[in-house]
């Protein structure tokens, strides 16, 4: 699940914090070192690189500052509460749920990269890669 929080680009996103780039390449299922190998490794990099564990953050920095993760969510960010909600909904279907924050979308360099991963196009399967959903099956 992601969350784009404002027109800058920050984003938050559920992740299960077992995925590693190998993991999201062998999800994607494609030929190593084709042009498509090339742009899923570059999606990746884009996505993970200064990439916050939200988690970590709120014990770490804000956890003596507000009662709860929620509470840091709907009054620092001002996120909705339906939006609160619905990832810690998705959070409870696997323990290895986390909840990151990127500041900045495009912080890698590569642009269109983070645009082009959660087009309409790519969304769907992207967002099932990160959460490990195809273990399911």
């Amino acid at each position: 699940m992601i969350y784009n929080y404002d027109e800058f680009g920050q984003l938050f996103v559920m992740i299960d914090r077992n995925i590693t780039k190998d993991v999201f390449l062998e999800k994607v299922n494609l030929k190593s070192d084709t042009y498509a190998d090339n742009l899923f490794s570059r999606i990746y990099d884009s996505l993970f690189s200064e990439l916050i564990n939200l988690e970590e953050e709120f014990e770490k920095y804000y956890s003596i500052e507000y009662e709860c993760i929620k509470h840091f969510l709907y009054y620092k960010f001002c996120m909705p509460i339906e939006v609160i909600e619905d990832f810690f909904k998705l959070k409870t279907e696997r323990e290895t749920y986390t909840l990151f924050y990127k500041k900045e979308r495009d912080s890698y360099g590569d642009y269109s990269i983070m645009r082009y991963a959660f087009s309409e196009v790519l969304d769907e399967r992207i967002i099932k890669i990160l959460l490990l959903k195809d273990d399911e099956n």
